[in-house]
C-alpha cells in the first residue's frame, strides 16, 4: 500500500495492521523547541520557539549539523521572562535521514528532527 493509500483509507490499511504516522515532528531540549512539517522527504514549514529573556537574538536553523538558514533578530517586548517565536517557511526536499536542527543565540538547547520517507 502506498503512504497516499494508507492516509486515504486508514481504516482499510489499520485492518491488515497498517497506520499512518504523522508526517510532522515536535521536538525540544531545554528551553529550546522545533517543529518540522511536511509530507515525506518534503517540509513545508519549521517554526521555532524559545523561553527566556536575552536581548535580541535570532534562530539558526541546521541540515546535518551544518548551516541550513539565519533568522531575523527577535526583540522582547519587556523586562520579564518570555517566550520567542520564529516560523522558516521555505518549502524544500530533504534527503531521506537528513537531521534539522535549530537553535537561538545564548538560549540553551539543539532540537532535532530526522526527515525520513
Amino acid at each position: 500500500m502506498s503512504q497516499e493509500y494508507i492516509q486515504a483509507h486508514p481504516s482499510e490499511a489499520a485492518a491488515v495492521g497498517i497506520t499512518a504516522q504523522p508526517d510532522s515532528a515536535f521536538k525540544c531540549q531545554y528551553n529550546t523547541c522545533l517543529d518540522v512539517y511536511g509530507s515525506g522527504l518534503r517540509v513545508k514549514q519549521m517554526n521555532t520557539s524559545a523561553f527566556g529573556n536575552e536581548g535580541c537574538i535570532a534562530p539558526h536553523y541546521h541540515k546535518n549539523w551544518g548551516y541550513l538558514y539565519n533568522g531575523h533578530n527577535v526583540c522582547p517586548d519587556g523586562n520579564g521572562p518570555g517566550v520567542y517565536w520564529y516560523y522558516y517557511k521555505r518549502p524544500r526536499t530533504f534527503a531521506d535521514g537528513d537531521v534539522v536542527s535549530v537553535q537561538w543565540d545564548r538560549i540553551a538547547g539543539q532540537p532535532e528532527a530526522r526527515i525520513h520517507s
